[in-house]
């Protein structure tokens, strides 16, 4: 039986999470490989180092891919004090560090996450190359 004969039309959304060191890209090309077909997208970008779910469109599905961006994202992080990086995240090389000496006040901290919400400017990596960007 010819491989073509054998394979058979897959239509959905699979949540994949998504393991640090991948990108998105690499996600749905390993994918494509798997379920033999090309006719794969995903929901949105995630940085190479976070873990995350990464929801991936499939067949007919994709045509649900710009909704799906449309919906926005929801982060939980976590924050190291007292470090500077090359790339203010943590896979940079440590260029400044900065003790902290005193307890933290949760109610400072609060407010300094307050002041972090909203419209946010994010360059999406396609233009950050030309020097354009986008606001999120």
């Amino acid at each position: 039986m010819r491989k073509e004969n054998r394979k058979q039309d897959m239509d959905g959304i699979i949540n994949i999470k998504k393991e640090a060191g991948m990108t998105s890209h690499d996600v749905v090309f390993k994918l494509r490989k798997i379920l033999g077909t090309k006719k794969i997208g995903h929901g949105g970008t995630l940085d190479p180092d976070v873990v995350g779910v990464l929801p991936i469109a499939v067949g007919k599905a994709t045509r649900m891919v710009e909704f799906m961006q449309d919906e926005g994202k929801v982060y939980e992080g976590e924050i190291t004090l007292g470090y500077s990086t090359t790339t203010e995240d943590a896979s940079g090389e440590v260029v400044a560090e900065t003790p902290v000496l005193s307890p933290l006040d949760e109610k400072l901290v609060d407010e300094a996450i307050a002041q972090m919400l909203g419209r946010a400017y994010h360059p999406d990596s396609t233009y950050v190359l030309s020097g354009q960007g986008q606001w999120t």
